[in-house]
């Protein structure tokens, strides 16, 4: 949409001798983009969960490797909650990675129930006020 409207832009320009602009150029380089996207939005989208797995696995290792070194830092503060959060998210990243779909299908279904407990939860409190 937006490579027409600089497209139209451009060549209003173009024909009234208005100071010329980039309008033209980013209006066509705009259509070229949003054809490739067009063209290639399934493979990207089938792509999109290993990439989300694979960076859930670097932040889950990060997250490990910080909480080991915060345990030699601070003498009092446990390690164990950033190393088992780091661990969570490895074990999530690489279930995602090789299982993206059903972890879609996990993810979505868990969402769904969220939001049921959360429209009983706001249905109840209604109530609640309404007395």
């Amino acid at each position: 949409m937006f490579g027409i409207i600089n497209l139209i832009s451009g060549w209003w320009q173009r024909s009234h001798d208005d100071i010329t602009s980039y309008s033209l150029t980013m209006g066509v380089s705009q259509l070229i983009i949003a054809l490739i996207i067009w063209i290639f939005a399934k493979p990207l989208l089938a792509f999109l969960p290993f990439i989300v797995g694979l960076t859930l696995v670097i932040m889950g290792i990060s997250k490990t490797v910080d909480g080991i070194q915060q345990h030699r830092e601070y003498v009092n503060v446990s390690p164990f909650p950033n190393s088992l959060y780091g661990i969570l998210l490895v074990l999530v990243g690489i279930m995602l990675m090789f299982n993206p779909f059903g972890t879609v299908l996990v993810v979505l279904q868990f969402f769904g129930a969220t939001l049921v407990v959360i429209s009983i939860l706001d249905i109840v409190m209604a109530w609640r006020w309404s007395r």
